[in-house]
């Protein structure tokens, strides 16, 4: 499904909560975007054993580092900041890995910048993957993190999001397909 497919759906849903999709095309990293897109539009659908077979994923406007998840009408979703991957390629970019073993790129098939970018962002699709297999009640308002609350410490709400860590390390140590 394209973007602009996705964008209808989301406008029909009237729901101001859902912040609006990130137009990747025009920008620097208009190719990470569309890799990220098709990679995780993949990754859902290879997943719907578990549930979750009418997911729709998009990039939001947001600039901060951040996801989450929830559910409108008959569609799973997966939102990512475009903040998160402006974030990432930015910092894994500015990092110099010193090594003494100038061959460890090619043990790993890939740059090692390339490499920590992809698990951070994997990371977090599977994370938020996760509250979507657990379908719990909060998918309403949309599962994301609430590193500052001033609100009531919430202990179902701490194990979610504990367990989506753990599924999403557990799918990180399986083996996957890289993007490129």
């Amino acid at each position: 499904m394209e973007h602009n497919q996705i964008e209808k759906i989301l406008l029909g849903f009237n729901d101001p909560n859902l912040p609006e999709i990130f137009h990747y095309e025009d920008t620097p990293l208009a190719i990470e975007f569309q890799k990220a897109y098709e990679f995780y539009t993949e990754t859902l659908r290879n997943f719907s054993d578990y549930g979750i077979a009418t997911t729709l994923i998009y990039f939001n406007n947001r600039r901060d580092r951040n996801a989450f998840a929830c559910k409108r009408g008959d569609y799973s979703i997966v939102s990512i900041n475009a903040g998160t991957i402006i974030f990432l390629k930015k910092t894994f970019n500015t990092i110099k890995f010193d090594t003494k073993n100038s061959s460890l790129d090619s043990i790993v098939d890939s740059d090692f910048k390339n490499l920590m970018y992809q698990l951070c962002l994997h990371f977090t699709l599977y994370h938020e993957m996760a509250h979507l297999i657990q379908n719990s009640g909060y998918l309403l308002g949309g599962l994301h993190e609430l590193y500052i609350s001033n609100g009531k410490y919430d202990s179902l709400r701490h194990l979610l999001e504990f367990d989506a860590d753990q599924f999403s390390s557990l799918c990180l140590g399986a083996p996957y397909r890289d993007w490129e």
